[in-house]
C-alpha cells in the first residue's frame, strides 16, 4: 500500500500499491506522476534552498521551509488529487493528514 502523510507544510510518501505487477500497475503510475508533477511545479516557482527534497525508489519526502502562497497552493492541490485517487482504490493508497510532524 501507498502511504501517504500530509503536514501543512510537508508530504511523505512511501510503498507500492501493489495492484498490479510492476510496469503494470496504474495506481503506482498515477500517484507517481501526481508526485512529479508537483516536484517540477516547485523546481519551477520555488527557490530551492526553500524546499527540502528526499527521493528514492518507493519514497518522497517534500517540505516547504518558507512558505509561499503557491507552495501552500500545490501541496494541496495534490493532497486533493491523492485524495482522489484514494477513493477509488483504497486497498492500493491510504492518505492521511498529520498536524503536527
Amino acid at each position: 500500500m501507498i502511504q501517504v502523510d500530509f503536514t501543512p507544510l510537508s508530504v511523505e510518501m512511501k510503498g507500492h500499491a501493489h495492484y498490479a505487477n510492476a510496469g503494470q500497475d496504474i495506481v503506482c503510475a498515477a500517484a507517481s506522476a501526481i508526485a512529479i508533477s508537483l516536484i517540477q511545479a516547485m523546481n519551477k516557482f520555488i527557490a530551492k534552498q526553500d524546499v527540502v527534497l528526499k527521493e528514492q525508489e518507493g519514497y518522497l519526502y517534500f517540505e516547504i521551509v518558507k512558505l509561499q502562497p503557491i507552495a501552500a497552493a500545490l501541496l494541496q492541490s495534490m493532497k486533493e488529487t491523492l485524495q482522489e485517487l484514494e477513493s477509488q482504490f483504497p486497498n492500493q493508497i491510504r492518505v492521511k493528514e498529520s498536524f503536527i510532524k
